[in-house]
């Protein structure tokens, strides 16, 4: 008797909630806008960089925007003075002709690799990690960094350990593109 009752009172409820209860309205839940993939972040120029060209490097499996150094002034002061380079950045030197290169850190502050490359755009050698130089030592007791005594036409300078990371060795070709 007792599962009878409450047999009957479910069917009660049931048919009250389908037979005349107004529906209670649920609210639809609010459309929150997802917005639009975002573009990489461009860098920020670096001031020392104003009014050079820039070209786009591509070396192993890294590709670089890289500042474009082709007068003895823009040469000379190279990547001097600057705190870093992200990791996509480089700066590119034009030697203008293939003869023998020797390049030192003067006024660097973070390490780089340097990568020397033929006028074929074959790179020749990478010297690796060359070092921030020690504080007090005059610019004619600096290190010289050198390939050999090989014809260089170009030199790409990146962050240190880019060169092992990404493959960039020897007779390894360079790619030039408009940035």
């Amino acid at each position: 008797m007792r599962s009878v009752r409450l047999a009957a009172g479910l069917l009660l409820a049931f048919l009250a909630g389908a037979c005349g209860a107004a529906p209670t309205a649920t609210p639809l839940p609010t459309a929150t806008p997802v917005p639009p993939p975002s573009a990489p972040p461009t860098p920020t120029p670096d001031p020392l960089d104003a009014g050079l060209a820039t070209v786009e490097v591509e070396v192993a499996r890294g590709r670089f925007t890289a500042v474009v150094v082709d007068t003895p002034a823009t040469r000379a002061r190279g990547l001097s003075g600057r705190d870093a380079l992200a990791p996509s950045r480089a700066m590119w030197f034009d030697m203008g002709r293939s003869a023998p290169a020797t390049f030192w850190m003067s006024g660097m502050r973070f390490p780089i690799d340097i990568v020397w490359v033929d006028d074929g755009l074959r790179v020749l050698h990478v010297t690796h990690e060359a070092p921030v130089p020690q504080d007090g030592v005059s610019s004619a007791d600096l290190p010289r960094y050198t390939p050999g005594d090989v014809g260089v036409r170009y030199v790409l300078e990146i962050n240190a350990g880019l060169a092992s990371e990404l493959g960039i060795e020897p007779g390894v070709r360079v790619t030039l593109g408009e940035s």
